[in-house]
């Protein structure tokens, strides 16, 4: 079973349950699946782009999802590998499409991409649960009440104090 195989049980991310479960089943963990336990689960390239549309429906292609990660539209990790890695917490996924979360893509910009914080450990924090977000992550608090909420700017200062 193929990486994309395994990631594509059930339509789930890989590093989600079912998508875990799969992998498991494989020689061995492969790189997205080691950077899924690290931030959340992801999708691959190819499932971004047979689940994600244009405002006419119609399907991107894998070239389409490179510009868009090119161009910071798409929040995505390289693994060890050289793979494309895109954290699930920027999607909402309805009816089989994913469509991304506009507050949560507003929230990344504003993390503090120039510390000695990667983008690894950024992402896991995005999909870290916080006591002061209500037992929310960023990314589902971000989607819910806006990027410039009080509360998210809050937790935002307190990341961006340790970053320095």
């Amino acid at each position: 079973m193929t990486e994309e195989m395994a990631a594509a049980v059930d339509g789930a991310a890989v590093g989600s349950r079912a998508g875990v479960r799969a992998s498991a089943e494989t020689h061995g963990a492969s790189d997205t699946t080691l950077l899924a336990s690290r931030i959340g689960p992801v999708y691959t390239v190819n499932q971004v782009a047979r689940w994600l549309t244009t405002p006419g429906n119609s399907r991107l292609s894998q070239a389409t999802v490179r510009k868009r990660i090119h161009a910071h539209k798409l929040v995505a990790l390289r693994t060890d590998d050289r793979r494309w890695a895109l954290p699930a917490w920027q999607f909402t996924r309805t009816a089989g499409q994913l469509q991304p979360r506009r507050e949560v893509l507003g929230l990344w910009s504003m993390l503090p991409h120039d510390s000695w914080m990667d983008a690894a450990t950024l992402a896991g924090w995005m999909a870290t649960r916080l006591t002061n977000l209500d037992r929310l992550t960023p990314a589902d608090y971000a989607n819910r009440h806006g990027a410039n909420h009080p509360e998210i700017q809050a937790a935002l200062s307190r990341l961006r104090d340790r970053a320095v």
